[in-house]
């Protein structure tokens, strides 16, 4: 199990789905310059979106960053939010 799997079960431990929306896109700009990457569910999409759909999309973004060595990069920066920076399960 590398970094992503651990830091994607360690969140599901403790009931959360994806950053809250304003961090999710601060995420989201961090590397949408220097990859192609779903954007985030938020704005609209947040009230419309599910939080199987957001953890979904989230995990989706996760996975590609790992992929193309961006992974701890991307933990880096996800470990530095806080647990009121996240959305939880209701």
């Amino acid at each position: 199990m590398n970094g992503v799997e651990q830091f994607i079960k360690a969140i599901e431990s403790k009931g959360l789905i994806c950053p809250q929306p304003m961090h999710w896109n601060d995420f989201y700009l961090k590397f949408q310059s220097r990859i192609e990457m779903p954007k985030p569910l938020i704005l609209a999409a947040w009230v419309h979106c599910s939080d199987a759909e957001k953890s979904n999309r989230f995990k989706e973004q996760l996975y590609l960053l790992d992929k193309n060595d961006l992974g701890l990069e991307a933990l880096y920066f996800l470990e530095g939010l806080t647990t009121s920076q996240w959305h939880k399960k209701q």
